[in-house]
């Protein structure tokens, strides 16, 4: 096989490469070994699959210039001080958001009183015409809610 490297060229043969959109069936993300140059195709043979002729450089990119660029972005990321999240526990304010079950409790306020598996005991602040969380909340104020039903307030 005869390869053609000249200044002009973007990748050399051994190079690790990864496609960055889409090439006929090869799905963005795919990567492989650059083989070289056979008049304007690149020859890449594919860490999953067989050798493929790429009709351009726009389709591929040098994985260390990928990785470059991540470590540079969590770098960046490492440096930006983030709020410390806030618990769900037991006495913590929460409200009722959209992805509750019941759509009349949506924005409804109240407290964490129990903790049971993966389920929240919340007293609400008002009747809301369920239960009493096992003791924890007055008859009718408690009801068992997941995290993702609640927020923190």
């Amino acid at each position: 096989m005869e390869f053609n490297q000249g200044d002009i060229m973007k990748f050399k043969e051994g190079d690790r490469v990864e496609f960055i959109r889409d090439y006929g069936d090869i799905k963005k993300g795919a990567r492989g070994k650059c083989h070289g140059y056979i008049k304007d195709m690149i020859w890449v043979r594919l860490d999953k699959g067989d050798a493929t002729s790429i009709g351009g450089e726009q389709y591929l990119e040098l994985i260390e210039d990928i990785d470059k660029r991540e470590q540079a972005i969590y770098a960046r990321m490492a440096k930006v001080k983030r709020p410390k999240l806030k618990e769900f526990k037991v006495g913590a304010r929460v409200k009722a958001i959209n992805e509750c079950f019941l759509k009349s409790l949506v924005g409804e306020k109240g407290t964490i009183c129990r903790i049971m598996n993966n389920e929240l005991g919340v007293y609400f602040d008002k009747d809301i015409g369920a239960h009493s969380c096992d003791g924890g909340a007055e008859r009718g104020h408690g009801l068992y809610l997941s995290k993702n039903q609640l927020e923190l307030i």
